[in-house]
């Protein structure tokens, strides 16, 4: 059985598609590669967004992703207004 691994960002349920490496908050000079699919492997890209450990048991730790997601949702907002007022204009030519 093959286990497909989740993207990382908050809320995503498609599978992993690239990687990105995070510096980790809580560790100095640690890092980690989090999983992403297609669409949220460029929004994470540039250094805005950080990593967190998260220690579930004494063997096993998740990680956090740590970031602007406010800005991030009002981006996205802006970005599919300016798509749908292009498709409203296209839809009257």
């Amino acid at each position: 059985m093959v286990h497909k691994l989740k993207c990382h960002y908050p809320g995503c349920n498609k599978e992993q598609e690239n990687k990105q490496n995070f510096k980790l908050m809580d560790e100095e000079g640690a890092s980690v590669d989090l999983g992403f699919c297609k669409y949220h492997f460029f929004v994470v890209m540039g250094g805005h967004f950080k990593a967190k450990s998260i220690k579930i048991t004494k063997q096993i730790t998740d990680f956090e992703l740590i970031g602007p997601f406010k800005e991030v949702e009002i981006a996205e907002q802006v970005m599919g207004a300016r798509e749908m007022i292009k498709l409203k204009s296209d839809e009257k030519k």
